[in-house]
């Protein structure tokens, strides 16, 4: 039987969300307009029948096989940069974790999660996959935002879209926040949507909870808040909780008001190692955010976003303030105005990155699920899902064999190279210094001691702080007094602009060049380690 929303009715006090077929609505003596019924795509007998009493065996086969794509060569790859930088926070004791957040303001709930997962095992596989749990936990959400919004059939649909889709695989497979990021969002929806329809307290608490969970993980969280509360401008007057909904908005305020120095700091850094917008960069966010399928997933997602899009604007033609086009409003506002804001930043600096702008993966899903729900007969339906988690498929089986978005550099076969060659008393001097968090974890997997060999740069002292997370102009490095051991190892990481080095890289094997004699250079990836003995 096919499920059809009704707008919400007050009786007394409470407000009534009631969900019934053609059939009840008309016992009921509640008449669906002409717009409504084109509203709701037609349906199969096997969809009305049999796919209601396999949907939940279909949403737990889509989530088995979003599992397997995710843990699928799950530690195949070496962690890089970034994910060495999350270990290395989530080691920090409590007061060096703290200040580090008001220095680096980004994915504080994640790094906190990860604190207490590393209780448990500190293998490549194990600390990845606190992500993969993120993701899997989004799929079920996704699920329920497409019932929520339209019909269980949307929900499917978006959930299958989620599970195979390349971006949000690999992200799944990296220890970075990115992932929660995706789920705090979906959740935050979902509590948006309750509370609109059901007005329950308990629904804009949990919303004000987890809107402030998304900024807090990430700062362009609060584009896709904005969006939320943007959408309501398509709500009819008598469905906005106005009470709530301020109320919402002005804990979620308070909430924010730690975050202001850390927000006003990040403001006024440079972000000079961002690279400029460009078409080409627009592009590929797009095939990124597709699927990483190519030309063809983004022609065949933007059928579906493009079909979406045209019946929500044409429900906001027919009916400018109605439940169904505040519908349409909430995932077009949500897919729409990140991209836009942070496209209209760009004209001021460059802040434009393909992984920052995941927040918009949610909304993308559900749009292309509204759309191919849109498609008629069922067979064509059917067929236009196929070719696009056929080409998601080859997307993230595309992302197996070459990392996109981000290259990242084998961190391990530098350090264990390393590792395999140091002498007793050799020295590390890390060009990049949160360079050294990478190499600290796997000399920790390898079981070395901690000055074996000495880091001589960065070193606050005999553990690590958060002073050895800061990147210091290369001037005031050289000024301050470090140790320097008979041998050194200089690892320059994050120095190459083109084909040459950068000018600090170039000072700084100058300056041992003066000091020292040039043994060895061994480069892995875009990792070089320059072994340099003292001349006596």
């Amino acid at each position: 039987m096919e499920l059809n929303s009704e707008p919400l009715k007050r009786e007394g006090n409470s407000v009534i969300s009631v969900i019934t077929s053609p059939e009840t609505s008309r016992a009921n003596g509640l008449q669906q307009s002409p717009e409504t019924r084109s509203l709701q795509p037609a349906t199969s007998p096997w969809e009305r029948n049999g796919f209601e009493r396999y949907r939940l065996v279909l949403l737990a086969l889509t989530i088995l096989a979003g599992a397997w794509f995710r843990f699928h060569l799950l530690a195949a790859k070496s962690f890089w940069f970034d994910e060495g930088f999350s270990v290395g926070v989530a080691r920090l004791g409590w007061t060096d974790f703290v200040q580090n957040w008001r220095h680096e303001g980004a994915m504080v709930v994640y790094y906190l999660l990860l604190h207490f997962w590393m209780k448990l095992g500190i293998s490549e596989f194990f600390i990845r996959s606190l992500s993969v749990v993120f993701a899997l936990g989004t799929i079920p959400v996704i699920y329920a935002l497409g019932v929520r919004l339209f019909q269980r059939r949307v929900g499917l649909i978006a959930a299958v879209l989620l599970a195979f889709n390349a971006f949000s695989v690999r992200y799944s497979q990296e220890v970075r926040g990115y992932a929660l990021l995706v789920l705090l969002i979906a959740l935050s929806s979902w509590f948006f949507l309750r509370g609109i329809e059901e007005r329950a307290s308990r629904d804009w608490w949990l919303y004000t909870l987890c809107a402030t969970l998304v900024v807090y993980n990430h700062l362009y969280g609060i584009l896709v808040v904005e969006a939320q509360a943007l959408s309501v401008i398509f709500l009819p007057r008598s469905q906005l909780d106005r009470a709530h909904f301020f109320r919402s908005l002005r804990f979620f305020g308070y909430a924010l008001l730690p975050l202001a120095p850390v927000v006003w700091r990040c403001a006024t850094q440079r972000t000079n190692w961002i690279p400029p917008l460009n078409g080409h960069k627009l592009a590929d966010f797009f095939r990124m955010l597709a699927g990483n399928g190519g030309n063809l997933l983004l022609a065949a997602c933007s059928l579906a976003w493009l079909v979406a899009a045209m019946t929500g604007l044409g429900t906001v033609a027919r009916q400018p303030r109605s439940a169904e086009a505040w519908r349409y409003a909430f995932l077009l506002i949500g897919f729409a105005f990140p991209i836009l804001a942070v496209v209209t930043m760009c004209h001021f600096t460059s802040v434009f990155l393909a992984r920052y702008l995941i927040v918009c993966l949610p909304a993308s899903v559900l749009l292309a699920a509204a759309g191919i729900s849109r498609c008629r007969p069922t067979w064509l339906r059917i067929a236009f899902l196929v070719v696009i988690a056929t080409l998601s498929v080859g997307g993230t089986f595309s992302y197996y064999r070459a990392d996109f978005d981000i290259a990242r550099d084998d961190w391990r076969s530098a350090s264990q190279y390393l590792l395999a060659n140091a002498h007793p008393g050799d020295g590390i001097f890390f060009y990049t210094a949160p360079g050294r968090m990478t190499f600290e974890y796997y000399r920790l997997l390898a079981g070395r001691p901690a000055n074996d060999p000495l880091v001589v740069y960065p070193a606050s002292g005999e553990q690590i702080t958060y002073r050895d997370f800061l990147v210091l102009p290369l001037a005031e490095v050289l000024q301050t007094p470090f140790a320097q051991p008979k041998r050194v190892w200089l690892f320059l990481n994050g120095h190459r602009a083109g084909e040459r080095g950068d000018m600090g890289s170039e000072a700084m094997c100058a300056w041992y060049g003066r000091r020292y004699k040039l043994l060895s250079k061994h480069t892995v990836d875009r990792l070089d380690l320059l072994l340099y003995e003292r001349v006596p």
